[in-house]
């Protein structure tokens, strides 16, 4: 059989985005409009996000318990990765992608400034995967 387990831990969101507007209200009918589009986690100059953490909630009491989401047997696949995975994949793989440029650029400069075009190759197809 295959299964998938999941566990889920009390937490509060803490996000916190700069705004200018004319007053509190009109600032927080913004954040809400980002918040409503998925914008709000851009980190754009004209909203520059300040904080994206998790806390627990220590007080809740609640404590880790694993359980079965979905039973299916061996033959079947497992369920399409929902976006959160997606974009852990994809952000890993332009990080993946950053180092193998500084890498490509470093490995250059050792070698009197010519750069290899495959190391450049490697970080742009690393550079592609991460955009899905």
């Amino acid at each position: 059989m295959k299964y998938v387990v999941g566990y889920s831990l009390p937490y509060f969101h803490h996000v916190q985005v700069g705004i200018e507007a004319d007053s509190p209200d009109h600032a927080i009918e913004r954040a809400q409009a980002l918040f409503d589009t998925s914008e709000i986690w851009d980190d754009t100059p004209e909203h520059p996000l300040l904080r994206d953490d998790f806390d627990e909630d220590v007080d809740a009491g609640a404590a880790l318990v694993f359980g079965i989401e979905d039973t299916f047997s061996i033959e079947h696949d497992f369920p399409v990765p929902d976006s959160s995975v997606k974009r852990l994949r994809s952000d890993a793989k332009a990080r993946a992608a950053a180092r193998a440029l500084v890498a490509a650029y470093q490995h250059g400069e050792a070698n009197g400034g010519s750069i290899d075009w495959s190391d450049l190759d490697a970080a742009y197809e690393l550079a592609l995967a991460s955009q899905g």
